[in-house]
């Protein structure tokens, strides 16, 4: 092997070494918001990778979830639904990759500081009635705005692939929904209440251009927005969006699932719980990826988020979009994937047809959950849209 060769094997390792670094940070930052809100430690199964194990309690310490966290030998059939959720995580990781050392805590903690999760800006945010939100910002205040409407009760991590492509060119600003994050205790969880979260943070920053970028529920809040205060935003994009057309024949079995368990659930905390309890007892994932049930199954957590969840999500299934969609006139993006059981698509065609200035965008290959990778050609059709597509006549579909 010459010099050479011996060098690009070097340079190869180490960046596939700092790879493997940033993901174990990644998984962190993903069972975060569970092992914070849980009521006891988080157990965690040994992996049969002593140097990921080393590796991931002190990624844990700098992230302050040390003391949250407990990492031993025990079987998989005595750990909590939540604690297996967290175990299948590390457990699918360390199964598709072989770490090559140890980490230095020098090396760590440069890591951290150069991760994603070092360029949140965190703010403890009062709404117009004092209910606490978490608000985070990340780019650069002077690049155009971009608020995201996430998921109604998930946690920031859902959008985090997302953030960190769009927050090299714009300034992005998110929230963690109210009643599931900062203060559980509010006392509205209205649609209607989001709506105002929404329009209370836009004040606040008042930037000059503001798309709203809303994902799933989320975009039924963003659209609510967009017809009451039409003046604050620029333009938007709805992806996969949760629509209510007054109309079930264009909801998924999942949609009209959730509608059921929430309108139980949403009558008391201990209603909520009997059903969390037996979500938990089945194992509900919904087949997806062991990362994003991990952050799916957050609001599950205990009786108490899941009650607050059914109660906020209830009011967004329970909103009929037809009587406002036709006086919009804000440019929208709207995108789905034929593929989607989650988030009916046909919902999002409606949108696009009854809207006047929409560009519609559906992905042959892609479900729901895979949006959240942001994959590139998504970001690509976001970018060109951001850049002057915004009217159907200057293209009314495109299918990749």
């Amino acid at each position: 092997m010459t010099k050479k060769e011996e060098t690009l094997e070097t340079t190869s390792d180490v960046l596939l070494r700092w790879t493997q670094l940033n993901e174990i940070i990644d998984i962190a930052f993903t069972i975060k918001p569970i092992v914070l809100g849980s009521e006891f430690p988080t157990r965690i199964r040994k992996s049969s990778d002593e140097f990921f194990d080393v590796t991931f309690r002190k990624v844990c310490k700098y992230l302050h979830l040390d003391e949250h966290i407990e990492v031993i030998n025990v079987i998989d059939e005595d750990l909590s639904f939540f604690e297996q959720l967290i175990s299948e995580v590390v457990f699918s990781y360390v199964e598709n990759n072989k770490l090559l050392n140890s980490w230095s805590d020098t090396d760590i903690k440069l890591a951290i500081e150069q991760h994603f999760v070092s360029k949140i800006n965190p703010i403890q945010f009062p709404s117009y009635d004092l209910a606490k939100l978490n608000v985070y910002t990340f780019g650069e205040d002077k690049n155009p705005a971009i608020i995201m409407a996430l998921p109604c009760g998930m946690p920031l991590v859902i959008a985090q692939k997302w953030i960190e492509h769009l927050s090299n060119d714009y300034f992005v600003i998110t929230w963690e929904t109210r009643g599931l994050f900062a203060d559980i205790n509010v006392s509205s969880f209205a649609l209607d209440a989001n709506v105002k979260d929404l329009i209370q943070i836009i004040d606040y920053f008042n930037p000059k251009n503001t798309h709203v970028f809303g994902m799933c529920s989320g975009a039924v809040v963003a659209l609510k927005a967009i017809h009451q205060f039409p003046e604050k935003f620029s333009s938007a994009s709805f992806w996969h969006g949760d629509y209510n057309w007054r109309d079930k024949d264009i909801w998924t079995k999942y949609q009209k699932d959730l509608k059921a368990t929430l309108c139980i659930a949403k009558t008391s905390i201990n209603e909520a719980s009997v059903i969390r309890d037996i979500i938990c007892a089945k194992k509900s994932r919904l087949s997806l990826p062991a990362s994003l049930a991990c952050t799916f199954m957050y609001p599950y957590l205990n009786g108490k988020l899941f009650y607050n969840y059914a109660n906020l999500n209830e009011s967004i299934q329970d909103f009929e979009i037809n009587e406002i969609v036709k006086e919009i006139e804000t440019p929208i993006l709207i995108a789905t994937s034929k593929d989607d059981s989650i988030a009916h698509p046909k919902g999002s065609t409606k949108l696009n047809e009854h809207l006047k200035n929409s560009v519609y965008y559906e992905r042959v290959d892609g479900d729901h959950s895979s949006f959240f990778d942001a994959p590139l050609e998504l970001i690509e059709v976001l970018k060109n849209f951001m850049n002057g597509a915004s009217s159907k006549t200057d293209y009314d579909i495109v299918v990749i």
